[in-house]
């Protein structure tokens, strides 16, 4: 297979580490988000990007679903309260974590900030 127009060699040395080649490249993840046995919308969290919500739903708990994302998309990192760290056995002190809409993890953040809220949470392919 040859080299199409446009297209170029990569100029790393053979056996360098890049980004491309140790790890793979990020995906969309879609999330069904509930509360109370409704299911209320479906999120989607694209790497890097906004999380754009598809609400399946009116009243006040879609309302309250549809405020959270907003303020998650309102900067470029949100934070979600837990324990951190700790001894073998132990709980750690409470802090926060911060998840950069950059991060490998923002996803699973999102996840986590929808769950400490009281939303149930289901991870769709």
């Amino acid at each position: 297979m040859g080299l199409t127009a446009g297209a170029c060699e990569r100029s790393e040395p053979e056996g360098s580490a890049t980004s491309s080649s140790t790890k793979p490249a990020a995906k969309t993840v879609r999330l069904i988000v509930g509360r109370s046995g409704s299911r209320l919308g479906v999120l989607e969290v694209p790497p890097g990007k906004p999380v754009a919500l598809a609400l399946e739903g009116d009243g006040e708990p879609a309302a309250a679903l549809k405020k959270l994302v907003d303020e998650i998309n309102a900067g470029d990192s949100f934070q979600v309260k837990m324990h951190l760290p700790a001894k073998e056995g132990e709980r750690g002190p409470l802090g926060a974590r911060l998840f950069r809409r950059s991060d490998d993890d923002y996803a699973e953040g999102v996840e986590m900030k929808l769950l400490d809220k009281g939303y149930g949470v289901e991870r769709i392919q």
